[in-house]
């Protein structure tokens, strides 16, 4: 796992490590928007700026 911040990279090999990344980007992924519905909220959120 590559990790890369705002002063260092660091690569994470333990297995530990990797599985925790793993878990924290099933989250994120679980909890995001389709493509779709992202674009649909993009558009509205343009739409309300707008007016």
């Amino acid at each position: 796992m590559y990790r890369d911040g705002i002063t260092d990279a660091v690569y994470l090999e333990g297995e530990h490590h990797v599985r925790e990344y793993t878990r924290a980007f099933d989250g994120l992924r679980a909890a995001a928007l389709s493509p779709q519905r992202s674009a649909q909220l993009i558009k509205s959120v343009l739409k309300e700026y707008a007016e």
